[in-house]
Formats: structure tokens, sequence, C-alpha cells
């Protein structure tokens, strides 16, 4: 099968058809060992491999067992036979990794031609898959099932171009990153002055705010509990009130402010589960588990229900509701977690935090306007960002079969 989006040759004549190959042919397996001259390389998937000295992962290893380390070069690809659900990684160092690895050295294919295929959906279940044995947490590669496994492969000149083409986009989407990082920090240098008063803004007439003042967070607002939330009631998506869970935070529309939900109920099941909507503006967070470290925080502004493993927190309609969001993305409730095994805190650990907040409702919108319009502009980044992967994901599709 061709794929369906094929490069010419600069002259102008089509590249020949490519050419299947097994594995075994693709790949050298290199065992090579004995260099602890080298950097010690960690490998993290969908990155390839990164200087264990400067990962932000602090993972720890034994310095006098480095002399067992396989050796690799820029360019090799990696895999691991029991942690392969990412496919394979490509190693973007000359280094040593653990001798857990499999190290595969290219001989017919240029690695930044293949990289991103070798992640992809289409390989590792598409072809990955036919070495896989075991069940569950037995589960792992077969090599020499592996070696049988065949690709399609181009010219070398075609793949040089493919090559080309994915690391422009490749380019292209690291700015992008580095666009939307670079303004998630001036928002975050923006709320420190804002919040430490270093910065104040002024009323419309040229004349100064009134004094702030100190309240506690409790006396700002009131706190909803989740509610327990059965598996016999979930699965609905085409009802009124949306069900917000942990992981209806990682959706990506849902960034700032709860818009989807994973699931939906009506007043029927709500009458089951023996609970009400909440039909006031809310801010929710988790408040049990992992998940409460990563300190997130969203709106939520149309009737909603939380499962119990989350909290809701609605401002007194004295406050600006949007200022509370910000002034509660300020807090890190995680510090307040009672210690067990499994952390969380409720109400009464966050409801006493003490904030200082300005005393006057315009200077609050002044503060709230700023910091949106900041996410304004990260939103459209991010959009873009999303266009230029959504991009390269369809020409990924389209290039290899």
């Amino acid at each position: 099968m061709e794929p369906m989006l094929r490069f010419k040759a600069d002259n102008g004549p089509d590249f020949p058809d490519w050419e299947e190959k097994t594995l075994g042919k693709v790949f050298t397996e290199i065992k090579e060992k004995n260099h602890p001259e080298l950097p010690v390389l960690s490998v993290q998937q969908g990155v390839g491999t990164v200087l264990r000295d400067s990962s932000e992962r602090r993972i720890t290893y034994d310095k006098g067992n480095l002399k067992n380390y396989k050796a690799m070069k820029k360019g090799d690809f990696i895999i691991h036979l029991r942690s392969f659900e990412g496919g394979l990684e490509c190693s973007n160092h000359d280094g040593i990794s653990s001798p857990a690895y499999r190290i595969l050295r290219p001989n017919v294919l240029i690695s930044d031609a293949f990289r991103d295929y070798f992640r992809s959906y289409a390989f590792i279940e598409g072809k990955l898959s036919e070495s896989v044995v075991g069940i569950r947490d037995g589960k792992n590669i077969d090599m020499p099932t592996f070696w049988e496994i065949q690709i399609a492969v181009p010219s070398l000149p075609e793949q040089r171009k493919i090559a080309d083409l994915l690391s422009t986009v490749d380019r292209v989407i690291a700015g992008q990153q580095s666009e939307v990082a670079a303004w998630e920090q001036r928002k975050k240098g923006v709320m420190q002055k804002l919040f430490s008063q270093e910065v104040r803004f002024k009323a419309d007439d040229g004349s100064d705010f009134p004094d702030w003042e100190e309240k506690t967070l409790g006396e700002l607002g009131r706190f909803y509990s989740g509610t327990g939330f059965s598996e016999k009631y979930q699965g609905y998506v085409d009802k009124p009130v949306d069900v917000y869970k942990v992981s209806d935070m990682n959706i990506p529309a849902n960034y700032r402010e709860m818009t989807v939900a994973n699931n939906t109920v009506d007043e029927d099941i709500l009458r089951l589960m023996g609970t009400k909507a909440i039909t006031v503006p809310c801010i929710v967070f988790a408040k049990v588990g992992a998940a409460i470290f990563s300190e997130r925080k969203r709106m939520a502004r149309k009737p909603f229900v939380i499962d119990n493993n989350m909290m809701a927190f609605a401002p007194s309609e004295k406050y600006d509701f949007e200022f509370i969001f910000w002034l509660v993305q300020t807090l890190m409730f995680s510090r307040y977690a009672q210690v067990g095994a499994l952390p969380s805190y409720n109400a009464s650990d966050i409801g006493i935090l003490h904030v200082v907040i300005p005393a006057n409702l315009d200077e609050q919108r002044k503060i709230a306007d700023c910091l949106s319009s900041f996410d304004e502009v990260i939103s459209k980044a991010k959009a873009e960002l999303a266009k230029w992967q959504e991009l390269k994901k369809g020409l990924l599709q389209q290039m290899f079969v």
C-alpha cells in the first residue's frame, strides 16, 4: 500500500516505490558496554533521551555499575521489552543508559524521518503489538518476533525530504511552545506583583483605591463537597447537567473554565444519586489523592455536579467572581493536606487560610480584567500550537503506511 503523501525528486521524477523490510534488516542491535566515561542518559517517553544529571526527575543510579550500561549514539532507537507502550524512542545524545534497554542502530533509515512513526499508534498497534506476548503486567516483547515485523521503507533521498519537512514543523511547534511558556511566565510575574501590592491600579478618576483588607477564605464564600458517582450513572453525554471528575480538568477546552464533561446527568439521575446540581458560579478543584499537588483550579459557571474527589468554592456575590478565581490560583492548597495513605484536605483545612484582598470592587475587577487578558493571549497561542500539532499528526498519517 502506497502512502497518500509522496515527495518527488528535485528534478521532477517520482521516487522509487517503498520497500517492505523486516526490523531485523532495518536495525542492528548494539550491545556495546564499558564506557563509564560517557554521560548517563535517561529515556523519557515522547522525548527520547535527556542527560540524567540535568533531568528534573532527579533519578538516582548506581555509579559503580556504569561499566555495564549500554552505549548508544545520537539517532539510535531504544526500546524496553517490558515498558513499550510508547513505542521506540530515539536518542538525542551520545551516551550510556540502563542495560534494561535494547539499543537499535538504523541500517537503512534516517532517524529524523522515522522517530515520530515509531511512536505512533499505527506502528505500536499495527506493528509492534504483533511481538507482544503475555497478559496484563506480564506483557513483554518477544525479540525473535520483533525482528520479523515488516515496515515500508522509502529510498534515502525521499527519507531526507520527509525528515526535512518534519524537522521544519517541529521547529515551528517548539517555537510556539516557547511562546506559550513565555506568556505563562509573564502572567505569573504580573500576578506576583499585583497580589503582593507591589503594583496597584488607580481609580478611573486617578485617585488611590482604599487599603486592602484581610479575610479568611471561608469569609469570602462557601464550600461544596462532591458526591459519590456510581458507575451505573456514568457514560451519558447528552444530559443537561455536567458531572465533573478530576480527569475532566485535563480536557484542553477546560484549560480555564469547565465547559465540557465526559459524563452528564438529568434530574431523574440526580434524585437517584440523592444530590442536587450546584447552580452558582464556583471554582472547582481536586481535594483528594495525588491530583491535589497539581494545584489545578477551574471556573464552573453552568449547573454542575462534582464527584467526591473534588470540592467547589462559591464566592459571595459581594466580591468579583473572576478576581476570587485569580486569588485562589495563588494559594497552595496542597500544603494543608492531611497526611495519610491518600492525601486530602477538606473545607475546614483551607477555609481558615488568611488572604488580603482589595476592599474596593472596582480594583478587584481591574485585577481580574488584567489577568484575564493574559489568558486570552495564552489561549490563542495554545490554539495555534494545537493547529501545528494536528498538522503534524495528519502529515504522519499520510506519509506512513
